[in-house]
């Protein structure tokens, strides 16, 4: 049920008993007491069995079995099918978005929590033979048409004869820096970017000099990124 459906009068209840619960839970001698009453406790037999009884009532599948026909058909949609909790979650939430009040209020929520010395693994380190793990899951995983930028691998493709004087010209012409007006200067390194993304369209109308970081940027949306790298090339007159 939603805060929503619930009454002024339910809401503000609840809100006190989160502040009380938070008032005492949060005392280092309450969680010290709470520790030493669960220490070294068991659950009984009885109580095993009746919590495992009350969920199997919950389970509206209990008493029930598949057909041969019903499982033969589920093993072949299966077979061969590697389905992560990643995949899963990537289709339910696939097409949605948190509308911006909602993304608002999580960000304040959670703004300077499990940071630092409140992070659970703080002063933790991974140890070599889990990096060497992680490293070899990472092996292939973006590589060639695996990557989301993947393009048919254009990258590779040669530069024209013409390319190197035409970015010495350039970059004389930009004086030597970036062109981009909202430009965070967080690189010092630049380069001749090709507006419409074409390396054997070298002509001085589609080459600007960018930042190496704008440079990035610009492989990002790249139609808005077009249109305004255009709309600066014609403010500066050269198209």
């Amino acid at each position: 049920m939603g805060l929503k459906m619930l009454s002024k009068k339910e809401i503000e209840r609840r809100k006190k008993i989160s502040e009380s619960l938070k008032r005492t839970l949060a005392k280092p001698e309450e969680k010290a007491k709470r520790i030493a009453q669960l220490t070294g406790r068991k659950m009984s037999p009885e109580a095993r069995k009746k919590q495992s009884e009350s969920k199997l009532i919950k389970n509206g599948a209990k008493g029930t079995h598949k057909t041969k026909e019903q499982k033969e058909h589920m093993r072949k949609l299966m077979s061969g099918r590697n389905i992560t909790w990643g995949d899963k979650i990537s289709k339910t939430k696939k097409g949605k978005k948190m509308k911006p009040e909602y993304a608002l209020a999580m960000s304040e929520r959670t703004k300077g929590k499990r940071t630092g010395k409140d992070n659970p693994f703080y002063g933790k380190h991974h140890s070599e033979k889990t990096k060497q793990l992680l490293r070899n899951a990472m092996i292939g995983r973006f590589d060639g048409p695996k990557h989301p930028q993947w393009n048919g691998g254009t990258c590779r493709w040669p530069y024209p004869f013409i390319w190197k004087e035409m970015r010495i010209k350039i970059l004389e012409r930009d004086e030597y820096t970036c062109q981009n007006p909202d430009c965070k200067h967080n690189s010092k390194k630049i380069s001749v970017h090709h507006i419409d993304y074409d390396k054997d369209n070298c002509v001085m109308t589609n080459l600007i000099t960018l930042c190496n970081s704008c440079n990035i940027i610009a492989n990002y949306d790249r139609e808005f990124w077009y249109g305004y790298y255009m709309m600066i090339m014609r403010v500066m007159r050269y198209v």
